[in-house]
């Protein structure tokens, strides 16, 4: 039977209509909100190398600041202490305080503000200097004491900066203080979503030289923090 175009749809064809209808219109919203989030996921994975680079550039404006520091202090880096702490120590040698930052940390990485008027100590902070524990406790000296440059027999093989947690506000890693574990990121960079261990994170060395380093190659097979060689080779298991 054949329908004139005048008449009237039936209430339960005009619901099949309007049914039909919804469906189509909610399959297209879903179609272009899921594009929208491929392009999204797209952008994001792009952009991760470009900021895994620039936290690369970072730590080696910082590694050379710490070489040049210690030309010019007799061949020693900064010694421990607060006021300052080594980020204002080193701010003559790197100049922008914008390079303290990983752009893949977080917004405000932790500091601490220990002085108002040593404006680079107080700055957020994605980074954290080597201790050097190793050396003072096998040496039996003062953690205050200015750390030589010559201790490192292995330079293209010891760690001076690594990437921090956001939470933390530590300046240096102590490998002997076991809480300090705490405080490394080792898998800021092209983590596989949140599953932990996964990722890397960016290292610079003693020979000037930057590295990406897969979560955990710092501390195991060889603990490249350390300079002690007993201490070395006693790496971290994971």
């Amino acid at each position: 039977m054949f329908r004139l175009a005048t008449e009237p749809l039936s209430i339960a064809e005009s619901m099949k209509t309007a049914s039909d209808a919804f469906t189509r219109i909610d399959f297209l919203a879903s179609l272009a909100a899921l594009s929208l989030l491929i392009m999204i996921t797209a952008g994001m994975t792009r952009a991760e190398p470009a900021r895994t680079a620039a936290c690369h550039n970072n730590l080696r404006q910082l590694g050379l600041a710490l070489l040049s520091y210690a030309d010019d202090n007799a061949g020693t880096f900064p010694p421990r202490g607060l006021n300052p702490a080594w980020p204002e120590r080193l701010r003559p040698y790197y100049k922008q305080l914008a390079i303290l930052t990983c752009p893949s940390d977080g917004p405000n990485p932790r500091s601490l503000p220990v002085n108002p008027t040593n404006a680079a100590d107080s700055a957020p902070r994605s980074y954290i200097l080597n201790g050097w524990d190793d050396y003072f406790a096998a040496g039996g000296l003062p953690f205050t004491t200015p750390f030589p440059e010559s201790a490192i027999a292995e330079p293209a093989q010891t760690i001076l900066f690594g990437e921090k947690v956001e939470e933390s506000s530590h300046f240096w890693f102590d490998y002997a203080q076991s809480d300090d574990f705490s405080d490394l990121e080792m898998g800021r960079h092209h983590r596989s979503g949140n599953s932990v261990p996964s990722g890397a994170s960016n290292y610079s060395f003693a020979d000037g030289s930057v590295r990406l380093l897969k979560w955990g190659a710092a501390l195991y097979p060889v603990n490249l923090w350390n300079v002690v060689p007993e201490w070395r080779t006693n790496g971290v298991g994971f």
